[in-house]
């Protein structure tokens, strides 16, 4: 006879926000009920309550759940000394996080169908999101930048400002929601050569010149390193 083991106090919560998320991802915070979210993670409406007293709870503690996660592959991207070079691989890693996500966490969608939503409301999501996912290495860009700018790897006349570092996180972003759609809506043959033209067309918008592109842009090497360095995080 087999009996289903019961879950911890803890395990629970944290599989109801798990099954929360397609709920929220697929109708959104206004749409989605309690009945649609008990159902989702195969409990009562009561026990559902008896974990969170209220949707807005749910939805409250699952912001701060996926908007608390750091990769730390971003993290330890601010170590290397500000560069044109630490630039185009920060953005490249940044880029591949985004759009394919990691070997252990790969993109399947719902984080970029939660944006949408939250941007469809009333953004909470989105700006918990950013506030700690990408702000914290904002400041770092931009010093990247500055030193590209100075060394005249850059084919502007202003000095970058930060707007452009948001620029282009938010065109990743925007990218990642045409490919929701089964099929996506741009002829996408290899996610890898989406990546490099992505990556390319906005180091081109930053102004980069070619020459610094023909440097420091090394798409198979970059994408070598980024392995290294997921593998690296995920020791023991």
């Amino acid at each position: 006879m087999n009996i289903k083991k019961r879950l911890s106090a803890g395990d629970r919560k944290h599989a109801i926000l798990s099954a929360s998320m397609d709920v929220f991802a697929s109708k959104g915070f206004s749409a989605a009920t309690s009945k649609d979210l008990a159902a989702a993670a195969g409990v009562s409406e009561a026990l559902l309550y008896k974990h969170f007293p209220t949707k807005e709870a749910i939805y409250n503690d699952l912001i701060s759940h996926l908007g608390s996660r750091k990769d730390e592959s971003l993290l330890r991207m601010m170590s290397m000394e500000p560069s044109t070079q630490a630039f185009i691989t920060s953005l490249s890693f940044l880029g591949r996080i985004i759009l394919l996500g990691t070997p252990d966490r790969p993109n399947d969608g719902r984080v970029d169908r939660l944006m949408a939503q939250s941007m469809l409301g009333d953004g909470a999501f989105v700006r918990a999101f950013l506030d700690n996912m990408f702000k914290p290495i904002v400041p770092y860009l931009l010093k990247c930048l500055e030193v590209s700018w100075t060394h005249g790897d850059l084919q502007v006349s202003k000095k970058p400002e930060e707007v452009h570092c948001y620029l282009v996180h938010h065109f990743f972003g925007a990218m990642t929601l045409f490919r929701l759609p089964s099929p996506s809506l741009f002829n996408e043959r290899d996610p890898e050569d989406t990546l490099e033209a992505m990556l390319l067309f906005a180091f081109r918008g930053i102004g980069f010149k070619e020459e610094t592109l023909d440097r420091c842009f090394d798409f198979e090497r970059l994408s070598r390193s980024f392995q290294h360095a997921m593998q690296q995080e995920n020791k023991p």
